[in-house]
């Protein structure tokens, strides 16, 4: 990368993140830092939920107002492709009333990337249904293990998509007070994380107090995130023992 102003972000390893007024940006490296990807959310304008090509021109209109290195980043782009986030309310039941069939990932529960939990609910959605289906002896078996699953994934992803839907309104607040009050604790949590991270050493535990503005600086919610033991759960539920809910809903 040429430009010092952009050349951070291909050296580090960290996800940038632009908040503004409807909309952010997200970016990253990828491919082994052959390539960087610029993830844009804004307002749609009647996007399939197919992707499709769109201009650079209107993408660049778009966060025209955004500071200059988000202006580089887009001179850069040679082609870029639009769709739309759809998610829907929580399903009562992801298991078929024949208990043959039921439903993982995206199909029972999409959901909002303001969490960014999407892939990783699906991942351990089948890690959950394949531990219970391990075992499993005869056919009579199986709609026991079907609600089984969905007893123990159902709290924890309906409270990741409610998460995801409230922190789209921090993401896009307005200029205004709420956005003031919103970046000054942002950047004292970043600042405080920093020393943090330097008196200690790497191996300081990700995240802060609970409570945190930024959900991924509060390490309540990120014990939430990256806790979570789908064996664990299915032991308990043999066990027959209460089973772990967690669902992650910030206080904005």
């Amino acid at each position: 990368m040429a430009d010092p102003d952009l050349r951070p972000f291909v050296e580090g390893a960290e996800a940038q993140v632009w908040m503004g007024p409807g909309r952010h940006v997200v970016a990253y490296c990828i491919r082994a830092k052959e390539e960087y990807n610029l993830v844009m959310v804004h307002p749609s304008d009647g996007e399939s939920e197919v992707p499709i090509p769109t201009h650079c021109e209107r993408m660049k209109a778009d966060y025209a107002l955004f500071e200059p290195r988000v202006r580089k980043l887009l001179n850069l782009v040679a082609s870029t492709m639009s769709w739309a986030l759809i998610d829907h309310d929580p399903l009562e039941t992801w298991v078929h009333p024949s208990s043959n069939i039921c439903l993982l990932g995206d199909a029972c529960h999409p959901m909002l990337p303001y969490r960014a939990q999407g892939a990783a609910m699906a991942v351990e959605d089948a890690a959950v249904l394949g531990n219970l289906l391990s075992r499993i002896t005869n056919r009579a078996q199986l709609p026991r293990l079907l609600h089984a699953y969905q007893q123990l994934r159902h709290p924890r992803t309906s409270g990741m998509q409610h998460a995801s839907r409230a922190n789209q309104g921090m993401y896009h607040l307005p200029d205004g007070p709420e956005q003031v009050q919103r970046d000054s604790a942002m950047g004292k949590e970043m600042e405080e994380e920093a020393m943090r991270a330097s008196s200690h050493g790497n191996g300081v535990e990700q995240g802060m107090g609970e409570g945190q503005v930024n959900p991924w600086a509060d390490r309540t919610k990120l014990k939430v995130l990256y806790d979570y033991d789908a064996d664990i759960e299915v032991d308990r539920w043999r066990l027959g023992k209460e089973t772990r809910v967690d669902i992650a809903v910030p206080k904005l």
